[in-house]
């Protein structure tokens, strides 16, 4: 199965597993699928691999968690 998906630095990727460890919000900017910008609050959840790309799952508040794929999160 081809994407579209681009690697992000490990780096990124990194800073992203330490968030996931504080469990603090963070104020995090990203694309969804249609390049709709959001520039929200969040809790990082989870980080993980699916169909060979990566994504964070992530909470606004008491909302239902949802996932952001890693190439569309904005820096």
């Amino acid at each position: 199965m081809m994407t579209d998906y681009k690697p992000v630095t490990c780096e990124l990727h990194s800073h992203l597993e330490d968030l996931i460890v504080i469990a603090k919000p963070v104020s995090l900017r990203w694309l969804d699928e249609d390049q709709k910008q959001f520039n929200e609050t969040v809790k990082i959840l989870n980080i993980y691999t699916r169909n060979h790309e990566e994504f964070i799952q992530v909470q606004i508040n008491t909302e239902t968690p949802f996932e952001i794929r890693l190439d569309r999160i904005l820096i």
